[in-house]
């Protein structure tokens, strides 16, 4: 697989080197993706090499084709300036801390299910 530009779109950059990283460690070409997924060859190779600026059904179809979920608002979290600063005010730098924060986080899940489910 060719070297990719990296795309100017973050969440798309995300997507494209998840699918790559899919695509390799599978060992599955971009030709086959492109059959697989009813994308033309050269459409395949112009998004996974990074030609894309933004989201097209064709990207969200490869994500599909490798077991990706695409929420963008999820994919944001990372650069959320809120976050970061929470993160930056709490973290001391060590792993303890950090996996401590992680659990924080992902009790989170139980409350936001928990509103759902009402």
């Amino acid at each position: 697989m060719p070297k990719y530009m990296i795309p100017r779109n973050p969440l798309v950059k995300l997507a494209v080197e998840k699918i790559n990283a899919y695509l390799e460690l599978n060992g599955i070409t971009y030709t086959k993706a492109a059959l697989d997924t009813g994308i033309s060859q050269p459409q395949v190779s112009k998004i996974l090499s990074g030609f894309t600026k933004k989201p097209s059904n064709d990207l969200y179809k490869l994500c599909e084709y490798a077991g990706i979920t695409y929420k963008p608002k999820l994919l944001e979290a990372h650069t959320d300036p809120r976050i970061i600063k929470a993160i930056n005010k709490v973290w001391d730098g060590r792993d303890e801390t950090i996996e401590l924060i992680v659990r924080m986080i992902e009790c989170t899940a139980h409350v936001n299910s928990a509103k759902v489910a009402k």
